[in-house]
C-alpha cells in the first residue's frame, strides 16, 4: 500500500491510522501491564496523542514510559517506535490532514450525529424521514455563519426560509417579496422581532416604513403568533429523541422479566399523568365556555330556562305550492276531444279554476 500510494498519489503524505495501531495494543502487551491500576495505557496515550509537542519531547516521554514498565526490549513496541514518523502527530504537525487523525474519525462523528435522530429499530420509511430531518438540522447549523429560520404561518403547510447574517444584518426570504416590491416581508420582520430589533435595518428602511412595524403586537393577519413560528426541525428532533429513548429502554430491558415489568409500570404511570393533564386541560376549556355563557346571560339580563316551553311554529305552505297543470294542447288528430274538468282554456294557455274550499 505504501508503494501504491507513493506512485499514484505522489503529492500526498501517507500516514498510518493511530486508532488501528492503538487498538492492537492490548493484544501485543501483557494483560498485567494493561490493567487499569497500572496507568500504563493512560500514560502512553498522553504521550502518543499529544498534538502540541515536538519530536524530541515525544521521544523523551516514550522512553520514560518504556523504562517505567520494563518494555525497552518489546519487539512490537520497538517496531512502532522505529516507524514513529508514520503515525505520531509530533512528526507531521505541519501536514494538512483536514482534521482527520484516524481513519475512523469521519464515520464516528457521523454516527454520533445521526444517533440523535435514528436508532436500530426504525423501519426503512421512518429511517428516510428521520434522515431528512437530520440533514435539515445539519444545514440549519452549518450555513457559513448565517442563521436560517424556517417560518410557518398558522395552519399553512408551506414554510418560508429566512436567512439572516448577524454581521451586517443582511436578510433574505424565500418569498422574495423584497426583491419584487422593495418592501420587507412579514417573515423578515418576525426574525427582526426575534432579534429584539427596535428599528428596521437601515438598508431596508424605505418610504412609509417606520419603527412601528417592529412595535406592533406579535400577530399577523391570520392570528399567527411569533412564538408559534418555531422551527419545525426542533419539534422533529424532540420526537425523534423521544422514540429513541423509548426504543433504547425496550432494548435494555429485553431479556429480563423484572426490568420489563418495571418499565411497563413506569410507562403506565407516565400515561396516567398525561391523561390527567389532558382531562385538566379539557376541563379548563369547558369552564371557559361556561364562563362565556354566564357573561352573555349577565349582559342580556336573562338566563337560559331549564324547560323549553315555546315550540317552533309549524311550517306553512307558501304561495305557488299548489298543483300546476301544464298547457293543454288540442289533439292534432281529427275528432279527438280532451275533457279537462275545472279548467278554462284561453288560446294555448290553461289555468286551473279554484275549488269551493279555496274560494271560501
Amino acid at each position: 500500500m505504501k508503494i501504491a500510494v507513493k506512485s499514484v498519489f505522489n503529492k500526498t503524505e501517507h500516514r498510518f491510522c493511530m486508532w488501528h495501531i492503538m487498538k492492537k495494543l492490548p493484544d501485543k502487551v501483557e494483560k498485567s501491564i494493561m490493567q487499569e491500576e497500572t496507568d500504563f495505557l493512560k500514560k502512553l496515550c498522553a504521550c502518543v496523542w499529544h498534538l502540541e509537542i515536538e519530536p524530541a519531547e515525544f521521544e523523551e516521554r516514550w522512553n520514560k514510559v518504556m523504562v517505567e514498565y520494563h518494555l525497552e526490549e518489546h519487539e512490537w513496541l520497538g517496531y512502532m517506535y522505529k516507524i514513529r514518523n508514520k503515525w505520531i502527530p509530533a512528526y507531521f504537525r505541519d501536514v494538512f490532514l483536514g482534521g482527520i487523525m484516524r481513519t475512523t474519525s469521519r464515520s464516528e462523528s457521523e454516527n454520533n450525529f445521526f444517533c440523535s435522530f435514528i436508532n436500530p429499530h426504525v423501519s426503512l420509511v421512518e429511517f428516510y424521514l428521520r434522515y431528512e430531518a437530520a440533514i435539515d438540522a445539519q444545514r440549519h447549523t452549518q450555513e457559513n455563519g448565517l442563521e436560517v429560520a424556517k417560518v410557518s404561518e398558522g395552519n399553512r403547510i408551506r414554510t418560508f426560509d429566512v436567512v439572516f447574517n448577524p454581521t451586517n444584518f443582511d436578510t433574505t426570504c424565500s418569498c422574495k417579496l423584497f426583491y419584487r416590491q422593495g418592501i420587507p416581508c412579514r417573515h423578515m420582520i418576525w426574525v427582526w422581532k426575534a432579534k429584539r430589533f427596535e428599528t428596521i435595518p437601515e438598508k431596508y428602511m424605505l418610504h412609509g416604513w417606520t419603527t412601528m412595524a417592529l412595535k406592533k403586537p406579535n400577530f399577523d393577519l391570520g392570528g399567527n403568533l411569533l412564538e408559534q413560528c418555531a422551527n419545525l426541525i426542533d419539534k422533529k428532533k424532540l420526537l425523534n429523541d423521544l422514540w429513541s429513548e423509548i426504543h433504547t429502554c425496550v432494548s435494555l430491558a429485553e431479556g429480563n422479566d423484572e426490568d420489563i415489568q418495571d418499565l411497563v409500570i413506569n410507562l403506565q404511570g407516565i400515561r396516567k399523568d398525561l391523561e390527567a393533564k389532558r382531562i385538566a386541560r379539557n376541563n379548563e376549556t369547558t369552564g371557559s365556555a361556561n364562563n362565556k355563557g354566564q357573561d352573555i346571560e349577565l349582559l342580556i339580563g336573562a338566563s337560559v330556562p331549564t324547560e323549553i316551553i315555546v315550540k317552533p311554529p309549524k311550517i306553512s305552505k307558501n304561495k305557488g305550492t299548489g298543483i300546476h297543470v301544464s298547457n293543454v294542447e288540442t289533439s292534432k288528430e281529427k275528432g279527438a276531444e280532451i275533457d279537462v274538468p275545472n279548467v278554462e282554456t284561453r288560446g294555448r294557455s290553461a289555468k286551473r279554476l279554484k275549488g269551493e274550499k279555496e274560494k271560501v
